[in-house]
């Protein structure tokens, strides 16, 4: 996958720049510092547009279906209905009613 890659890429410049700061120099190098810096901020501008276009790809496939519409945001806001049933062990004995 091509963010993660680049995600691990930005991390690794973060941890060489870490490795540059020391006693002497506490801000460590300042073009390894830059180049992260840059990095840093393309790859959130890509992460969000990327997060874009998923979403509207999602959006555009419930076009025309309110109830689906809704479920996709009902979904995204974390509201979605679970539809898996909780069991408990009381006692022992396993219990699936809700009261």
């Amino acid at each position: 996958n091509g963010l993660m890659n680049s995600i691990n890429y930005k991390n690794f410049l973060y941890e060489k720049w870490k490795k540059s700061k020391n006693r002497k120099n506490q801000t460590g190098d300042s073009e390894l510092y830059e180049k992260y810096k840059n990095y840093r901020k393309k790859l959130r501008a890509l992460i969000k547009s990327a997060k874009n276009m998923f979403y509207s790809k999602k959006f555009s496939n419930c076009q025309g279906n309110s109830k689906k519409t809704w479920e996709l945001i009902n979904e995204l806001r974390g509201k979605s209905i679970s539809k898996s049933k909780c069991s408990f062990l009381v006692n022992g004995s396993l219990v699936n009613d809700r009261r």
